[in-house]
């Protein structure tokens, strides 16, 4: 994707705590003129320094023969994001929209029967409130355990390259900057505050 110099973000460990906080993302694969996407959830996976994405999709899913041929794909996850109005600036200017992103491009693999239950035990365990009576894989019969897989497909996404971009009006002087963290609190839908809790972290002096 596209990055400006000035919305770069390169570091690494903001990038991974984004992709584990927001973990529900787009798969996107091509292989000759075929262009697939699909809406999945995936866990970032390390061990002795490689990183993979671990995800999984229906078998009926046309987007299983790339996996299974070992395409190249791109997942996209994007939460927080909102229109920023130039009416809060104290110049005239165009309005932009405000957003964070991250793109990791890799391979598809695709797992077997066993890897692909251990994917899912892990996934529902990071999603399960561990403080209250949570759900476990486990509790399920092993049939229905066994039926379920076999209309899944489990795989991995190598991670060979990740991008971000953290667009939060950093072209703005402080007053102006400050000024779009206020008006989107005032506004106060969930993305508008997620957008301004970043902007504050950004520059803590904009922060009130």
């Amino acid at each position: 994707m596209y990055i400006a110099p000035l919305n770069l973000q390169t570091q690494s460990h903001i990038i991974r705590s984004y992709i584990e906080q927001h973990g529900f993302a787009t798969l996107v694969s091509a292989m000759g003129d075929q262009l697939h996407a699909t809406h999945t959830p995936l866990q970032l996976v390390s061990s002795e320094g490689q990183e993979w994405l671990h995800g999984h999709i229906a078998k009926a899913n046309p987007q299983v023969d790339h996996i299974r041929q070992q395409a190249r794909a791109t997942a996209i996850f994007m939460d927080a994001h909102t229109y920023i109005s130039s009416s809060w600036y104290d110049h005239v200017n165009v309005p932009t929209w405000n957003y964070m992103a991250v793109h990791v491009h890799g391979v598809l693999q695709a797992l077997d029967e066993e890897q692909t239950r251990s994917s899912l035990d892990q996934l529902v365990a990071q999603y399960e409130d561990q403080d209250q009576k949570h759900f476990h894989i486990s509790q399920m019969t092993e049939q229905d355990i066994k039926a379920h897989l076999r209309g899944l497909q489990g795989f991995r996404l190598t991670i060979e390259k990740i991008e971000a971009s953290w667009k939060l009006s950093q072209n703005r002087d402080d007053a102006n900057h400050a000024a779009i963290i206020s008006k989107l609190r005032e506004r106060g839908d969930a993305l508008s505050l997620a957008i301004a809790e970043e902007m504050a972290k950004m520059r803590p002096q904009n922060a009130k």
